[in-house]
């Protein structure tokens, strides 16, 4: 059933879908009663904080003039273009996976 609603995306009924969050509304409240310490382990640690993120350097889209991190630009004969004007594909990572946008 997960894998044919949630993996797959594939259609099914409103019984199947109301059974599905019913199994959700289980494992949750079931993930809820899970003492703390057996869910995380749970440590003091001594971390190195660096000094400063590093700074990337700044090109101008060469269509709308905006600047854009030189690491994210895309290069068409030798031109700096920021992605919306590229118009050219480009993967994004949100809550559905890494999906190619256009």
């Amino acid at each position: 059933m997960f894998n044919k609603l949630v993996v797959r995306r594939e259609e099914g009924s409103s019984e199947v879908y109301a059974k599905l969050m019913t199994l959700f509304a289980e494992m949750s409240a079931r993930e809820l009663s899970v003492p703390v310490e057996k869910m995380f382990l749970i440590e003091e640690k001594e971390i190195e904080i660096p000094s400063f993120a590093p700074v990337f350097e700044s090109v101008k889209c060469a269509e709308c003039g905006e600047n854009v991190m030189k690491l994210k630009a895309v290069e068409k004969n030798s031109q700096h273009y920021c992605i919306p004007c590229a118009k050219e594909a480009f993967y994004e990572l949100n809550g559905s996976g890494i999906l190619e946008r256009k």
